[in-house]
């Protein structure tokens, strides 16, 4: 996928990686199966883990959730999508490589993908937010307690601290500069304007989220809660916020402590990526090209999930490139290609490219796929991971294998009995070849273009109706028509008059075929003397007919005789050529005995 912002440097797409680069927090995707199996994370997702992408990509969750943990990020999950909600948000302990336990806030969307359930989101470090957090969750019920704590909160740059009553109307206590700050109020105006009633300013397609976060929070007996949602500012901006806090007693009544942070930058900048990975995700689906990395230190490749589609194997391919030439995945004559591929990339080139001919996922023939790499190195110049993409040309090198085919048919017939043969654009009338074994022919249809030829070519025929026929069959129209049709072989026959005068029979025939990589329509016609042919099965005919034992057909303008005689016994067809007298004196030396 990199290799192509590469490239492309795509508006969507380069938006896609400068937010996957930034400081945000890391992006991840994650299928919802029994295991949680992660399928895609950027760096700062993998640097938050403490872990490489191969030790995750593909695997369950449980690797690095606290074991604790990984049952209720499953019913989080699953109790978002009970209630129908698109988002979920919830807080989870990880234990990165190094042992480290880190408190980390999770935000995200559901999303389908191929029948499956997927949920893509963000993960932030908030273990500094949550040790905070959990000294309020600690305060007593006393008044001066729970005032401490506060006003130690209070002096902390995470957000927007407050102090509200569970109620109806989510009435605030306390607010603190940047509380209101967030908000677009001061106290006074938020006091006049919403009555402090903090539910007022929650914007009216999320009030119904909010308010059934907490009462399902309070019914559950849980402490802590935290959701999205978004709010009219007081000078009416939309804004998203993160609400988190805790719940807590005092003389009867429900409080809840809690911090806001203003997180609409990042909620955009979020909303556009999905947005973006949805274009991304839908284009390459429904195209020929797939994305995946090429891990030089493990020589393993790490596919997406389109790659997998197309040449199937797990999410992980180990010992590349020898394992898939091992395996029969690549064809005999493309093993050299590949191997040299992958010996390129090695060297330090910048790119690299091949046409590869893999076994189809069904075993059931081939495909070719062209691969582009681009190799990344890091601040050392050291070569690191190279991000491919692949093209299916199947189709184009069928075309270009169709053509060639085609070509030495032509030439094929070139060196049989042709009268003449040509080759041409019926898209745009051009005639690209002439050739004959005749150097007259050559001259007349040179240089002309097809319409032109065709009338040349039919000047010479028996009579104007045959003329005219063969015009309109032969014309590029009605071979386009033809070719729309399915239709790529038409054969012609027609009789013309040669240099002495007599008729012949002659048959024209035409094979269309596409130009690769082209929406031009090829014709290539050649004409074949078939007048032997056509007299002798008219004699045949005859000859069932009306049982002659032999007939003589006359060509007055050459003077010469052509005797077709039929024997039981001996030759079922004798013909001779001659003068007349020679012709009968021969025919009767075959048929009589010597007296």
């Amino acid at each position: 996928m990199d290799s192509l912002y590469l490239k492309e440097k795509d508006n969507d797409l380069y938006q896609l990686e400068l937010y996957r680069s930034s400081s945000i927090g890391g992006v991840f995707t994650l299928r919802l199966d029994d295991q949680l199996t992660l399928l895609y994370g950027n760096d700062l997702y993998f640097n938050l883990h403490e872990y490489k992408p191969s030790e995750l990509i593909g695997k369950s969750c449980a690797e690095f959730l606290h074991p604790k943990d990984f049952q209720k990020v499953k019913d989080a999950l699953l109790s978002a999508k009970s209630y129908h909600l698109n988002n979920a948000v919830f807080e989870t302990r990880i234990i990165t490589s190094s042992g480290l336990i880190k408190n980390t806030l999770v935000s995200g969307s559901f999303r389908q993908y191929e029948g499956f359930e997927d949920f893509e989101g963000y993960v932030t470090d908030i273990t500094r937010q949550k040790q905070m957090e959990e000294q309020i969750s600690q305060l007593t019920e006393v008044e001066s307690e729970l005032t401490k704590q506060i006003q130690l909160y209070r002096s902390t740059e995470l957000g927007g601290v407050f102090t509200v009553i569970v109620d109806e109307y989510f009435s605030l206590l306390y607010g603190n500069d940047k509380y209101y700050k967030i908000h677009e109020y001061t106290k006074e105006s938020m006091l006049t304007r919403l009555h402090n009633h903090c539910l007022e300013y929650v914007h009216p397609d999320d009030l119904a989220m909010v308010q059934q976060t907490i009462s399902s929070t309070l019914e559950r007996g849980e402490q802590y809660t935290e959701w999205v949602m978004r709010v009219i500012t007081g000078n009416n901006n939309i804004r998203y916020i993160l609400c988190s806090g805790v719940f807590i007693k005092d003389n009867g009544r429900t409080l809840m402590n809690g911090v806001v942070i203003d997180i609409t930058k990042q909620k955009l900048i979020e909303e556009e990526l999905f947005r973006s990975e949805e274009k991304f995700r839908i284009a390459t689906q429904n195209s020929d090209v797939n994305f995946w990395t090429y891990d030089f230190e493990k020589r393993q490749i790490i596919q997406t999930l389109n790659s997998q589609k197309y040449h199937g194997f797990d999410m992980i391919v180990a010992n590349v490139p020898e394992s898939l030439i091992e395996c029969g995945y690549v064809r005999q004559d493309s093993v050299a290609d590949f191997l040299k591929l992958y010996e390129d990339l090695r060297s330090g080139v910048k790119a690299a490219s091949a046409e590869i001919w893999f076994r189809t996922i069904d075993n059931d023939g081939w495909w070719c796929e062209r691969i582009n790499y681009n190799n990344v190195f890091d601040k050392y110049g050291k070569l690191v991971f190279s991000h491919a993409v692949g093209t299916d040309i199947t189709a184009k090198k069928i075309a270009e294998q169709k053509y060639q085919e085609e070509i030495a048919y032509k030439n094929a017939i070139i060196s049989s009995k042709v009268i003449c043969s040509m080759r041409v654009d019926l898209t745009t009338g051009v005639v690209e070849d002439v050739d004959s074994y005749n150097p007259n022919f050559i001259n007349k249809y040179r240089d002309n273009n097809y319409a032109k030829c065709l009338e040349i070519m039919t000047q010479t025929l028996i009579n104007a109706e045959q003329q005219s026929n063969i015009r309109e069959q032969l014309a590029a129209t009605a071979l386009l028509k033809l070719f729309a049709k399915g239709e790529t072989v038409k054969s012609y026959k027609m009789q013309r008059q040669i240099a002495n005068g007599s008729y012949h029979w002659v048959e024209i025939t035409v094979k269309l075929f596409q130009k690769p990589n082209s929406d031009h329509v090829i014709g290539f016609l050649y004409s074949n003397d078939i007048d032997n042919k056509v007299v002798f099965n008219q004699v045949m005919k005859q000859i069932a007919n009306y049982n002659y034992d032999s007939i003589c057909q006359i060509d007055a303008l050459s003077n010469k005789y052509y005797i077709y005689a039929y024997d039981d016994v001996k030759l079922p067809m004798v013909k001779t050529e001659a003068t007349y007298e020679e012709a009968i004196t021969a025919y009767l030396k075959y048929k009589m005995s010597p007296k």
